[in-house]
């Protein structure tokens, strides 16, 4: 008999079949039969029930009659095939119809009636063998094809990220400079307009707020490419990388940033966030995970209906643990889905929906930590993720302070700096589309220069110009952005902390282990213009200090 190790012990577990036959006599003594051979049988007497029992508890194998009442093994088979969460049950048919049509059932198996007890037992066995080499063969594919993505994702993630910034980043500050416009319209509106037309004036403003809507649903299509690429960029980088205490509040407030896109108009976020220790790991990892939770909540629920739906986020401290749990109202899922949505590439949306990578990659990630994910669903009342990490340290002052946020009110979180004057910030990037777009998300709030690359930096600093800021991309094609920084190390040391590198991806081991020991910042493409300011004004305040101490 085939038998299956359980994870925790390693003790071998009995396969659970379940058999579907509408005569009492055959159905006792097929049952019979099983159960003495070892197997964990349970029976039901038409299709309809098999279906509603496989989906609320999945089995290892379907014994099949083909003629039944209410839904017969066709139709039973036919469900089956289309149900994804339940599709890959192997079947064994119990028939006497050798004809073309049983045949179209797809079976894995076909066991003749009438049957002796040692040529059924020895088709099941075969055919659950078989389903069990054949589950090892698609997972050890599976693997090869997560690293074969991993090493084409890193250097695709970096030429989609280039035109993806200089997108998202124009998007955005048309997104903001759109309402200042309507403010400015309704102004001249209420002061006459010279004259105009009424109705010119009134088209004129519904242009404004469809180009408003147009843009956001722009900015929602870029997030979704965004969180896209990203996921499959980590296919390629070590979870480990820059490991440091890591504050789940914060992560928490940024995946909601990252997500706010997906989830507007969707459902009201609440947020019950219990001050937590610190854990240990990867902030940016963290934020990915979070961020790819509340993408799948806010997309089991149809948008327009925020006001009826929740989203909800809570924290709490357990022992050694720091739990984090994401709770919707959205559609929920079955039983058999349950045990599938964690594989690679599985997925039960449209076609170009969803790659089926997010939940798998998100328990790579928690596993790296150390910790573990669950799930807990219904079917139409929602689903529950439940993420539990190892804490750093314990806190008894922990109190909770719960709060509800609109979708649409949610925004990067950034660390407060008031920059002491505006700052001169440098950018160079070989991409000069994404040149022009950062100098565009800076040019309210600072000076920005866009010099013609990394020589033309150094012959500016030759001939005395100075910057508070430098933003450099880390891969380009005449000098790395390495390079360009040593270079400026050697002859103006005080420069080189001033530095913001960005980049679409560090796939180098070189950069890789660059970014890990520079002190300088780093921001990885595409980025939101908030986070963009934050760092440049944290740079330019040093810029100043700086400035300040050498005069005294």
């Amino acid at each position: 008999m085939v038998s299956v190790a359980t994870p925790a012990t390693d003790r071998p577990i009995a396969p659970r079949l379940l058999l579907v036959e509408d005569d009492d006599d055959l159905l006792d003594s097929v049952s019979a039969v099983l159960g003495e051979a070892g197997y964990v049988v349970e029976a039901c007497r038409n299709g309809r029930e098999a279906l509603e029992r496989i989906r609320e508890a999945p089995v290892d194998l379907v014994v099949l009659d083909l003629m039944m009442p209410v839904m017969n093994g066709w139709e039973f088979r036919a469900s089956q095939r289309a149900d994804q969460s339940i599709a890959d049950i192997p079947v064994v048919v119990m028939t006497a119809d050798a004809s073309a049509k049983a045949a179209a059932i797809h079976a894995a198996s076909f066991v003749k009636k009438p049957f002796g007890a040692p040529e059924l037992l020895g088709e099941v066995e075969r055919v659950l063998r078989e389903h069990e080499r054949s589950r090892l063969t698609k997972g050890s594919e599976d693997a090869e094809r997560l690293a074969l993505l991993g090493s084409i994702a890193a250097g695709v993630g970096h030429e989609i990220n280039n035109p993806l910034l200089f997108a998202m980043g124009n998007l955005e500050m048309l997104e903001e400079a759109l309402p200042h416009l309507r403010e400015d319209f309704t102004s001249l509106r209420r002061e006459g307009a010279g004259g105009l037309p009424p109705d010119l004036i009134e088209r004129f403003n519904e242009r404004l707020v469809d180009l408003m809507d147009i843009l956001r649903d722009g900015r929602a299509g870029v997030e979704r490419v965004r969180h896209i690429v990203r996921n499959l960029q980590s296919l390629s980088r070590s979870v480990d990388d820059r490991k440091k205490r890591v504050d789940l509040k914060r992560v928490i407030e940024a995946s909601l940033a990252v997500a706010s896109t997906q989830t507007h108009r969707r459902a009201k976020l609440i947020l019950s966030l219990a001050p937590v220790p610190g854990v240990w790991g990867s902030e940016a990892r963290l934020v990915q995970v979070f961020a790819n939770l509340l993408v799948n909540a806010a997309q089991s629920i149809q948008k327009g209906s925020e006001d009826a739906n929740e989203i909800r986020i809570t924290t709490r401290h357990e022992a050694y643990r720091a739990i984090v749990e994401i709770e919707d109202t959205g559609v929920g899922m079955s039983e058999a889905l349950k045990t599938r949505i964690f594989e690679p590439f599985f997925t039960t949306k449209g076609q170009g929906e969803g790659t089926g990578l997010g939940l798998a990659i998100c328990r790579e990630i928690v596993n790296a930590h150390g910790g573990e994910i669950e799930v807990f669903s219904e079917v139409g009342k929602g689903s529950t993720f439940r993420v539990c990490l190892p804490v750093q340290s314990s806190d008894p002052s922990m109190r909770r302070r719960p709060s509800v946020w609109p979708a649409t009110l949610v925004r990067p979180l950034v660390e407060p700096a008031t920059p002491k004057a505006r700052c001169r910030v440098w950018i160079v990037d070989d991409e000069i589309l994404v040149a022009h777009a950062v100098a565009r998300m800076l040019h309210d709030s600072h000076d920005p220069l866009v010099p013609r690359g990394p020589f033309d930096v150094l012959e500016r600093l030759r001939n005395g110009e100075t910057f508070d800021a430098l933003i450099c991309d880390l891969m380009m094609p005449e000098m790395t952005g390495m390079e360009l920084v040593a270079r400026i190390a050697a002859k103006w040391p005080e420069l080189a902390e001033r530095v913001v590198f960005i980049s679409g991806g560090v796939f180098t081991k070189t950069a890789q282990e660059f970014i890990k020991s520079a002190k300088a910042c780093f921001l990885e493409k595409p980025f939101e213009a908030d986070a963009l300011r934050a760092l440049v004004e944290r740079v330019g305040n040093k810029s100043a200090e700086a400035h300040a101490a050498s005069r005294s």
